[in-house]
């Protein structure tokens, strides 16, 4: 009976270990100084800068991302540009509310493993209430066959 105890806890460990790294964050927001932030904390009428960044896996390329950074337009206000980065986003939309699109595409491309920086933000508290900001990657790699997305939590906002 222990022996079986014993192996099904190593099997539980073994499994929550590879869970907590297989869902590690691949994109991230660090803020001016380059700290991660994980969550932010807003006055109303309080504005933060904020990049995301995102990582090339070791012996890949990226050639060419695209992904929307997705809010509440009735709690935040969120402007955004490219980048200074070795993969600069050769376009930045913020026309819709609610949402901040970019992509790019460089024939060099960044070889892994590296840390490119993607899209520059302004994010200002409207109203207070409890919010984030989403990113969904709908691209991002070599080629269309050699994908490797992003994995990312969103960024929990809260404004008082």
């Amino acid at each position: 009976m222990n022996k079986h105890l014993t192996r099904g806890l190593i099997i539980f460990l073994s499994m929550l270990l590879m869970a907590t790294f297989a869902y590690a964050d691949d994109a991230y927001w660090v803020d001016a100084e380059g700290a991660t932030v994980k969550n932010l904390k807003l006055a109303v009428g309080e504005e933060v800068s904020l990049r995301l960044m995102a990582e090339v896996p070791e012996g890949k390329t990226l050639n060419a991302y695209s992904f929307v950074v997705m809010y509440d337009e009735n709690s935040l206000e969120v402007d955004a540009v490219a980048a200074d980065s070795a993969m600069v986003a050769e376009n930045v939309n913020v026309g819709t509310p609610g949402e901040v699109v970019a992509n790019a595409f460089n024939t060099e491309g960044v070889a892994g493993k590296a840390t490119v920086a993607l899209l520059d933000v302004k994010v200002k508290g409207l109203t207070a209430d409890a919010s984030h900001l989403s990113v969904l990657f709908s691209g991002f790699g070599s080629s269309s066959s050699d994908q490797f997305k992003p994995e990312t939590s969103p960024l929990k906002v809260h404004v008082k």
